[in-house]
């Protein structure tokens, strides 16, 4: 009997699915903070450690049973991040084969269960990636706060504080972002964020993702500015996917999607349909079938035209839960 096991390798934490040839789920397992460029080695090895051992209660031997194993992580694309995961995964007794890929990859297998189209995330990052019936793959996006992730929640967050900065200078509107932002941060005066910006360590990659859920609450209440922010980001998202059809050349792409920004309902789904419908008409929106871990637990099954079918869709029902939310927007 064959064991392989998929696992997420994310900044919160780790998700570790085992199954047999056949696609029976046979245990699961999560760990802590596993983004090793973030993370770091030790608490990644640990958090790694953990997700595979509670994953492989079951199984006679452990880990040392599993044949093959597929590692989709945040710049699993990075051949030195690559070496790095596949040594601890090693290190952790995985005697098998290992295969380490970016998180995108993963991500596009478990939403379309291993078919072929575009799988845009919007979280804390944004990035747009896509392949084609051939096997050719492109990407678009996905470059770090500094260099792109427009669309994301980053880009929420620094486009809202942006635009309270711009609403006390008088150079934009009023927007209700301000009182939000400032109860949020613990300040009394929009001058203490210029503080907080230039105090190192404190505005943070996620602490400004974490102020979007802020930008999507003004917006719903009707603030203009908020509304514009959302329609920017919606639009930058759209791009990004376009530019991975173009590429492909795919016409009438199939287009999926995740991140946390996708739970905020309409507010989110509307100017992002809105962009879609302008950018890519022939486009197909479909909901995520599974979640990540199973793009995983699918690529370490066999190649995409090379796993059943059923058996795609057998791991897909014994994971959608994680993906009912996404079905419901």
């Amino acid at each position: 009997m064959m064991f392989v096991a998929g696992l997420d390798l994310g900044g919160s934490h780790v998700d570790c699915v085992v199954a047999d040839g056949n696609g029976l789920l046979l245990g699961r397992g999560r760990g802590g903070p596993a983004n090793l460029l973030s993370a770091g080695p030790e608490t990644t090895m640990a958090s790694l450690r953990e997700a595979l051992t509670e994953a492989t209660a079951a199984l006679p031997g452990g880990v040392a049973d599993i044949a093959r194993c597929v590692i989709g992580a945040a710049g699993g694309a990075d051949s030195r991040v690559a070496a790095e995961l596949s040594g601890m995964a090693a290190a952790a007794g995985i005697a098998g084969a290992i295969h380490v890929t970016h998180d995108a990859e993963i991500a596009l297998a478990g939403a379309l269960l291993h078919r072929p189209g575009i799988f845009f995330i919007a979280g804390t990052g944004s990035i747009a990636y896509g392949e084609d019936e051939a096997g050719n793959r492109a990407r678009a996006g996905g470059w770090g706060p500094l260099l792109g992730d427009e669309g994301s929640g980053y880009y929420l967050g620094l486009a809202g504080l942006r635009a309270v900065m711009r609403a006390f200078d008088g150079r934009g509107a009023p927007t209700v972002m301000t009182g939000l932002f400032l109860k949020e941060l613990g300040l009394g005066r929009e001058e203490e964020l210029a503080t907080l910006a230039h105090s190192p360590g404190t505005l943070t990659t996620t602490t400004v993702a974490a102020l979007a859920p802020l930008v999507i609450a003004a917006a719903r209440e009707g603030d203009p500015t908020a509304v514009d922010i959302l329609a920017a980001a919606a639009a930058e998202l759209v791009l990004a996917a376009k530019a991975v059809a173009v590429r492909l050349g795919m016409e009438a792409p199939c287009i999926t999607y995740g991140g946390g920004l996708f739970k905020a309902g309409e507010t989110w789904s509307t100017p992002l349909r809105t962009a879609l419908k302008r950018e890519i008409p022939s486009g197909r929106l479909t909901p995520p079938a599974a979640p990540p871990v199973a793009g995983a637990l699918f690529l370490a099954l066999g190649p995409p035209g090379r796993l059943r079918p059923e058996i795609a869709a057998g791991i897909a029902r014994q994971l959608g839960e994680d993906a009912r939310w996404a079905s419901e927007w």
